[in-house]
């Protein structure tokens, strides 16, 4: 992430900076003004912003970086709703409450017309009011403590539901979300959530190989990576987010995001990673877990976390 911020920088996106980009369909150039930053991926910088003519706040996303698996990404989401074979960004948020990009910019280059195979691609996309990562740090954070046992486990069981509800949606049309995270999953004032980071996104049973694991990701795809994309990766991914969701941290001693950092699933060491995987092979506990924690919750992630893809639970099963 620190390398993604140093390229953003370079290239100009800072709050208060205005680009001028062009439209990647039409070709007409527009003013982006950036405001304050979001947040930064791996291969992303994301602010708030606005654009000419329109006066709604959007999350201005900007990809970075010129490797292959990069521009993959950037070209994924880019052309999500093709995938998801929807036509209309709000089509997308009403039917499979999915964070399509209203617009793609790309930089002009040497005031010739756009290239977007050359350029660094900007998607604009309807800015939230948080993500499931605030949602979980405020519970387990001392502020949530002035909300009683009662309200908190509505919270957590409202989130539950949602979240297999996206990944249910979004299975239906054969699409795997591939990198399902917290921080993929953005709230709206409204209270309903969103899926988002749709760039490692593939139809089930394609083939995409990260160079950058994750510790939400399945055991398949730790110790194999290129494995297809399968629904049940969805699943077990989602599994780890609700026993965090719950519990406050992750299973299988993988840590807390954000908090041990000394625990964090580093690319760079294998050692750690190969760890990892064993890990994945201790006794699920639910020990650290609140008390009231309902008992059809702990059996639905246990079966998103079996550690046998083909008997996992997947998120249309557990809808029925």
């Amino acid at each position: 992430e620190g390398e993604a911020l140093e390229v953003a920088r370079e290239a100009g996106l800072r709050s208060g900076a205005s680009i001028n980009l062009v439209s990647a369909t039409t070709g007409e150039q527009v003013t982006v003004s950036l405001r304050a930053p979001l947040g930064i991926g791996e291969y992303t910088a994301v602010f708030s912003g606005f654009i000419s003519g329109i006066d709604s706040e959007l999350a201005v996303k900007a990809f970075l970086g010129k490797t292959t698996e990069s521009m993959s990404v950037a070209e994924t989401e880019a052309r999500i709703l093709k995938i998801v074979s929807l036509r209309d960004p709000a089509d997308a948020m009403r039917r499979l409450r999915l964070l399509a990009p209203i617009e793609t910019l790309v930089y002009r280059r040497d005031g010739d017309s756009a290239d977007q195979s050359e350029g660094r691609p900007v998607v604009l996309v309807p800015k939230a009011s948080s993500s499931l990562v605030d949602v979980i740090n405020f519970l387990r954070s001392g502020d949530a403590s002035a909300f009683d046992d009662r309200a908190k486990k509505i919270v957590r069981l409202g989130a539950t539901v949602q979240l297999i509800q996206l990944l249910a949606a979004l299975h239906t049309r054969k699409v795997v979300h591939g990198k399902l995270e917290p921080k993929s999953v953005l709230l709206f004032s409204h209270g309903l959530l969103y899926l988002s980071d749709l760039g490692r996104a593939r139809r089930h049973g394609e083939r995409f190989t990260t160079s950058r694991p994750s510790r939400y990701g399945a055991p398949e795809v730790l110790e194999h990576p290129e494995t297809p994309y399968t629904y049940s990766r969805d699943g077990y991914s989602l599994g780890i987010i609700l026993f965090e969701l719950w519990c406050g941290r992750l299973p299988f001693d993988l840590g807390t995001p954000g908090v041990d950092s000394s625990e964090k699933l580093e690319n760079s060491h294998p050692a750690t990673l190969y760890q990892t995987v064993r890990n994945l092979d201790q006794r699920l506990s639910f020990d650290v877990c609140p008390s009231d924690m309902p008992e059809s919750v702990k059996t639905l992630i246990r079966k998103f976390l079996t550690r046998r893809r083909w008997t996992r639970l997947v998120p249309q099963a557990a809808l029925r």
